[in-house]
């Protein structure tokens, strides 16, 4: 008996149950073609919850860098400090993200 992932929701079951304790999904009345398919719609959710939080941290980062060349200085002295900080952290996640994506492409062959 050994962990695996479930088809549907990609969380960690034991091999021999029969259904997920998570989702609830029945896992001895699927074919192998609908297991294939469960296991490719959990691939590409997993895809696009990277993607989303690529775009978040690209905007984060845009957002930095605004801060740091059109925020006002003398009215607002720490903008352009928090502009830096902010958009160092928006790029760090983006390129953090996008490490993570390649990784998980190549696992995927």
């Amino acid at each position: 008996m050994a962990l695996v992932d479930c088809i549907s929701c990609s969380k960690k079951i034991s091999s021999k149950a029969t259904e997920c304790p998570h989702c609830d999904a029945n896992l001895n009345d699927l074919s192998e073609a609908q297991l294939e398919a469960r296991r490719d719609i959990a691939v590409i959710k997993r895809q696009q919850r990277l993607m989303t939080q690529s775009f978040v941290a690209m905007l984060v980062f845009c957002t930095g860098v605004l801060m740091y060349f059109l925020g006002d200085a003398k009215t607002y002295p720490w903008m352009p400090l928090a502009g830096q900080v902010i958009g160092t952290v928006g790029l760090v996640w983006y390129l953090a993200l996008r490490c993570f994506m390649v990784v998980q492409k190549v696992r995927s062959r």
